[in-house]
């Protein structure tokens, strides 16, 4: 789950959830899914459900540089591998966006977010899910509507 929160606290990106699955956005499982989900989610699957360079891509694209419009920007991004891959560098450089790395060790002091929402946030959500899937027939189709 990733959360971008503004400086001035309004939402004007949608959160990004990623799950496990394949990325193939043209398979007709993986739509028929994706209608599911909240229309304020932005949703995304991958291997591994980690936020990939690809990922990552697709969301500055579709989601956050459209809303900045061009103006100068900093985004605080925390040292995932994925933040500080060449083509991620050249598209927030190439879109006037200052990206600032959260030093190892210091999430607390400088992401308070991530400790005071985004940590409690996912533990409920994993919960939530555990006990789903707990009391669900393991044969049930997940994915349709």
């Amino acid at each position: 789950m990733q959360f971008t929160i503004f400086a001035n606290g309004v939402a004007r990106v949608l959160p990004l959830m990623i799950f496990r699955g394949k990325e193939d956005s043209q398979m007709t499982v993986r739509k028929r899914e994706a209608l599911r989900y909240d229309p304020r989610v932005m949703v995304s699957f991958n291997s591994k459900a980690y936020a990939t360079t690809v990922t990552i891509l697709h969301w500055l694209l579709k989601q956050l540089l459209p809303e900045l419009g061009g103006l100068p920007s900093l985004f605080i991004m925390d040292l995932l591998h994925s933040h500080r891959t060449k083509p991620v560098k050249k598209l927030l450089k190439k879109n006037d966006v200052t990206r600032s790395l959260v030093p190892v060790g210091s999430t607390g002091i400088v992401q308070p977010v991530d400790i005071s929402f985004n940590r409690p946030f996912k533990n409920m959500l994993k919960e939530e899910i555990d006990k789903e899937f707990e009391g669900a027939d393991n044969n049930i189709d997940l994915v349709t509507p």
